[in-house]
């Protein structure tokens, strides 16, 4: 946990997530790209940190850098930007991620009868649940 930079609001913390959990969440959220979700929204949502120095024992300093969470191999801390008012990119990925798997629930619900029947799980995906498509 970090101090938001925040003059007014000190006492604000937001979670910062390390190298592993960055990947692990660009490789989950690419799942739901059929679904709706678009990978550049979550280039908008973290600020990049990678390690400056190591202030004390078990605290570092991070400086932010200018990658982005899709590059590969990144090995960096990321920040959400999360605003005031509870608005802005961070509140906006929740609720396309949100929609997204709720998307492919009922797409995966709608195809369990087929699939008991022995069909082709790719065949039948490919005919029943479309791409969502943003404008």
């Amino acid at each position: 946990m970090i101090e938001s930079a925040d003059n007014d609001q000190r006492r604000r913390f937001a979670a910062v997530l390390g190298p592993r959990q960055v990947a692990h969440l660009t490789q989950v959220l690419d799942a739901y790209r059929a679904f709706g979700y678009r990978p550049q929204q979550l280039a908008l949502v973290f600020l990049m940190y990678r390690i400056d120095a190591e202030i004390a024992e078990g605290q570092l300093r991070l400086a932010v850098t200018g990658e982005s969470i899709l590059e590969e191999g990144a090995e960096a801390f990321a920040l959400p930007a999360v605003g005031r008012d509870g608005d802005g990119p961070y509140f906006e990925l929740l609720d396309t991620v949100t929609a997204a798997q709720v998307r492919q629930t009922q797409c995966d619900a709608s195809l369990r009868p087929q699939l008991h029947r022995g069909r082709d799980d790719r065949r039948i995906k490919s005919a029943r649940c479309r791409p969502v498509f943003q404008r």
